[in-house]
């Protein structure tokens, strides 16, 4: 579990930083963000079994 929720604070951090990028170059009304992930790691009992 610790490390699914790694890897979901570290897409957090890099959709920030694209947001942060897009702000930084003045892109915001320019620009629409779109995050798409799937549905997460196969937990027992989840979409895998």
């Amino acid at each position: 579990m610790s490390h699914y929720l790694a890897e979901a604070t570290h897409f957090d951090g890099q959709v920030g930083q694209a947001l942060a990028l897009i702000d930084q170059f003045n892109q915001a009304n320019n620009s629409l963000s779109i995050a798409t992930t799937e549905q997460g790691s196969s937990f027992p009992f989840a979409k895998w079994t």
